[in-house]
Formats: C-alpha cells, structure tokens, sequence
C-alpha cells in the first residue's frame, strides 16, 4: 500500500478522500498482458473504490517485473499522486 495525495470520489452523494492506493496482481500471461488489482482507501483502510487496470504491449514489455514501474504506471493510469 501507498500514500496518494488526497483523491476525492464520489460515493453514494459525497465525496470521500482516498489517502491509500493498494495494488496487486490479478493475472499475468508472461507474454504480453497483466491485469493489476488497486483499492483505494481512506487513512482508516476503508475502501471507497476498486477495480483492475491491464498493463500491455510498450507499457508491460517496459515493466520486466519491476515494482516501482508498476506502481508508477499504475498511479499515472489512474491520475494519483503517491506521495
């Protein structure tokens, strides 16, 4: 899990702030394709939204299994700031 700058969404009528952006793997075809699960939490680990990202072609062969790439382009994916 990372810390993002405020991220606000709305859920239910309100906006809620996520401070928290979790990531893992899904699935990976060691080809060409991942799918990465993210959660994005309030600063008391409650969720306010999830879903799954594919990372593919330039983006995955670039990734080689690097965390901090993953991270990266996964917070540029979603337009979050890991702070």
């Amino acid at each position: 899990m990372k810390p993002i700058s405020n991220f606000p969404v709305w859920v239910n009528g309100v906006y809620i702030n996520a401070t928290q952006f979790l990531l893992h793997i899904n699935y990976d075809n060691l080809i060409d394709t991942v799918v990465f699960y993210y959660s994005l939490n309030t600063s008391e680990g409650n969720k306010v939204t999830d879903g799954n990202i594919t990372m593919s072609g330039q983006d995955y062969l670039a990734w080689n299994g690097s965390n901090d790439y993953a991270w990266t382009w996964a917070s540029k994916t979603l337009g979050l700031e890991i702070i």
